[in-house]
């Protein structure tokens, strides 16, 4: 006997239909009766704020199945009641009809132990569905389908575009409406996820294509015109059937420019594959196309003079056609066609042709690869007129390059830029105008080849100007004019060579071998004189740096040079004849070098042999060293700079200027270090002194750990020695020694086998972290709170090591983090 539904709490309904519905489908006593039920449980309707959502049968045990497993998902937020638990459908779906959930309870007890299948069975044949109106406000659960577009209709169904699924929808439907406002019944769809191409089937066909009504069509709100569906069709049949079907299918109000006197190019084409009005418009406007094309050659073959032919080629629509070159397309020779005696333009027979005539031609107006043609005569002036009206016929009348083909227009107009950057350098009128447009010019030419901005020297750029107005001036045998980059070229290299030349001819002169009216280097003016020559020498030659020359030193240059010019033949080089001037400059670049060198010596000596504080400050000071950064407070350092007490300073065994600049370094890395007054200043100064002191020259190895750490890391280290450091270092080693056993306690208290990151119990973690000289503030906490702030710092090490990249602490301050301290 059925229990009535009005006893029942909430719970106990939602009881009753879980306990039957969610029976599985194939039971050993179901199989039996499912031969015999004819109705199936299709769906479960829920109350979801307020509206009435359909879930299919299989959504529901999906949602229950989620539950049941603790999963969180949108279809088990559906049905869940405010426990967590399976809430209370309002009604089920039993095939396209709705029963309220006290039907399906009470035929439940009727058919206690059967199968959903025999339930629903019982509540089609026994029980009342709800009416239409009951159940109009329901609406399914699932992704609305949403029509992008409908590409056809048929005879079976609607064939559609759909914006992509996200997720699958179990018997998803559409909405079709026919033109006389009727709804046409589809059958439902299992979707995927991902599906955009699908077909949805009349529930009943139409007998043929005349039996689908015309006109608009609307699938889910977007409209579809069935006629013009027809109307492709006619075509499509028409093609192969008689011209007379084929124009009265074309000349439907879906298509356009169609010509009734071109029917038999359109029978000729083929539309037995047309599937939509733009594939059939396409092919109309091809073959209008083509029959255009075609008048426009044939009027092209007709023209009997220039005049004719000139309207041709304008009317005709052929492109960079130019009125003034019309002698030229009359008269162009057709052997680029193939073709016999006759002009081109008579033979040609397709546009293709026609064009090609006019582009060759354009071609060779503005270059023929035979001398002539606007841009040949352009780069043959200086006139900017010319280039630039070069230019412009380039821009009209030359076809644009197409990607993958090899390039015509660009490289002629990379010619138009080249020349005018030549035009702009014979236009300067001043040092920096000539600088800036020769710089230009490289970048335009983009070739050193043919011109070498590193050539150019700024010291000659007057020269170069008065060359470039006359090239005859600086060699005889040069053009009347600088036409080109390569023209420009030749006047600095011959500007540079003739420079060279004359610096190298006067010292050789005014220096000499010491005889007779040369330099004497104990003459204040001829020492001037001598310095400005080889100023100028160094400004107009390559191999000799100015700033080697020392004025201080012009006597002892003088001197040197005189005795090297003196031995001829057995000089730096043969200073007789057969040297050139390149070699003669490098000559004199390294009799100059030599001699500093033995300033230099000579001061490197004096530092070496300082008798005491006072005079290696002196030495040290010189200015032919150009040592930086020599304090005069730390002069007793510098001379007492031993790596230990037994060594002697560290300025006793330099032997050039960067040894004894490592030693200044150092040494004063080490008086910082000694008087810092905070853990930063210290880690200042050990940085300094680190990266010197590891230098080969020093040989010590005690503090190149240090080297590897962080940026964090060395601050922390740079803290130890800090804390420990009891007064100051006696030297470089005491110092070196104190940041190597500072780095040992910091990396023993991470990583040692007792260390931080070693720890496995809270006890391990108290032991490693209880370190005074690492973590002075953990030691001066009480028992207590030592354990506290060991928990805390090893809890947070858990963390770390189950990360998926397992970590640990790097630095002591992610340890002090931890702790709180």
């Amino acid at each position: 006997m059925a229990k009535p539904i009005n006893v029942m709490s909430k719970t106990a309904l939602a009881a009753a239909f879980t306990a039957t519905a969610m029976v599985p489908v194939q039971t050993a006593f179901a199989d039996e009766a499912q031969d015999q039920a004819q109705a199936e449980l299709s769906g479960v309707v829920f109350d979801v704020n307020g509206e009435s959502i359909v879930l299919s049968y299989q959504q529901f045990l999906d949602a229950s199945f989620d539950i049941d497993g603790g999963e969180d998902t949108e279809l088990a937020n559906l049905v869940k009641d405010e426990n967590g638990n399976i809430g209370t459908p309002d009604a089920v779906k039993v095939g396209n009809d709705y029963f309220d959930i006290s039907n399906w309870v009470d035929a439940n007890f009727d058919n206690e132990g059967e199968s959903p299948e025999v339930i629903a069975q019982e509540l089609a044949d026994s029980y009342t569905p709800l009416t239409e109106e009951e159940t109009s406000d329901y609406s399914d659960y699932g992704e609305e389908i949403n029509v992008e577009s409908v590409s056809a209709i048929n005879t079976t169904g609607v064939t559609l575009t759909l914006e992509e699924l996200s997720e699958d929808e179990f018997d998803a439907t559409v909405s079709v409406v026919d033109p006389n406002g009727n709804e046409v019944a589809v059958e439902s769809l299992d979707l995927s996820a991902g599906d955009t191409e699908v077909v949805f089937s009349f529930e009943e066909s139409y007998d043929s294509f005349d039996d689908i009504p015309a006109g608009t069509w609307t699938i889910n709100g977007t409209e579809y015109d069935f006629s013009e569906q027809l109307a492709v069709r006619t075509v499509r049949n028409a093609d192969g059937g008689s011209q007379l079907e084929l124009l009265e299918a074309l000349q439907s109000d879906y298509f356009t420019d169609v010509d009734s006197e071109l029917i038999a190019a359109y029978d000729g084409a083929d539309f037995s594959q047309v599937q939509s009005v733009e594939d059939v418009q396409e092919i109309i406007n091809q073959v209008n196309e083509d029959s255009v094309e075609d008048q426009a050659v044939k009027a092209v073959n007709d023209a009997e003079n220039q005049i004719e032919l000139l309207t041709a080629l304008e009317d005709g629509g052929f492109a960079r056609v130019n009125p003034d070159w019309i002698a030229d397309y009359a008269s162009y020779d057709n052997s680029n066609l193939g073709g016999g005696s006759n002009d081109a333009y008579t033979e040609a027979t397709t546009p293709e042709e026609v064009q090609n005539i006019v582009d060759s031609v354009n071609l060779d107006a503005i270059d023929d690869n035979a001398g002539s043609g606007v841009l040949v005569d352009a780069e043959d002036s200086l006139d900017s007129a010319d280039i630039n009206k070069a230019e412009s016929l380039i821009n009209k009348y030359v076809e644009d390059d197409e990607e993958g083909q090899p390039a015509v227009k660009q490289p002629l107009l990379d010619r138009v830029e080249i020349h005018k950057a030549v035009i702009a350098v014979n236009e300067a009128t001043t040092n920096n105008t000539l600088q800036s447009r020769l710089d230009t010019l490289a970048e335009v030419v983009d070739d050193a080849s043919t011109f070498d901005i590193e050539t150019v020297n700024d010291v000659l750029l007057e020269e170069y100007r008065a060359g470039i107005e006359d090239p005859t001036s600086v060699d005889s045998n040069n053009a009347t004019e600088t036409l080109t980059p390569a023209n420009i070229q030749q006047v600095i290299d011959h500007v540079n060579a003739a420079e060279l030349a004359t610096a190298v001819s006067n010292i050789e002169t005014n220096f000499g071998d010491g005889t007779g009216s040369t330099y004497d280097s104990s003459d204040e003016d001829d020492q001037k004189s001598a310095l400005k020559e080889l100023n100028r020498l160094a400004d107009v030659s390559s191999d000799f740096d100015k700033e080697d020359i020392d004025k201080e030193l012009i006597a002892d240059y003088i001197d040197d040079i005189q005795t090297d010019i003196g031995k001829g033949s057995d000089g730096e080089v043969d200073w007789t004849s057969s040297a050139t001037d390149s070699a003669k400059a490098g000559a004199i670049s390294t009799i100059v070098n030599d001699a500093n060198d033995s300033v230099v010596t000579d001061a490197i000596d004096e530092v070496t042999t300082a008798a005491d504080a006072d005079a290696l400050l002196e030495a040290l000071k010189d200015k032919n060293l150009d040592l930086q950064n020599v304090v005069d407070t730390n002069k007793d350092a510098y001379y007492n700079s031993p790596v230990n007490k037994n060594d002697a300073s560290y300025f006793t065994k330099v032997t050039t200027t960067e040894e004894a600049q490592k030693v200044v370094d150092a040494v004063n890395a080490f008086v910082n270090a000694n008087g810092a007054t905070s853990a930063t200043q210290m880690n200042s100064s050990i940085n300094s002194f680190v990266a010197i002191i590891s230098d080969s020259f020093f040989d010590v190895a005690e503090a190149s750990d240090y080297i590897n750490l962080s940026s964090a890391a060395k601050l922390e280290v740079s803290e130890i020695v800090f804390n420990e450091k009891d007064g100051e270092y006696a030297d470089a080693m005491e110092l070196a020694v104190a940041i190597n056993n500072a780095v040992t306690a910091y990396d023993d208290f991470l990583n040692g086998a007792s260390g931080v990151n070693n720890a496995t119990t809270i006890s391990e973690m108290n032991t490693a972290l209880n370190n005074e000289d690492v973590f002075p503030e953990f030691f001066e906490l009480s028992a207590a709170e030592k354990v506290e702030k060991a928990e805390a710092v090893f809890n947070k090490l858990q963390e770390l090591q189950a990360l998926e990249n397992t970590s640990s602490f790097e630095t002591l301050a992610e340890i002090k983090e931890a702790a709180e301290l």
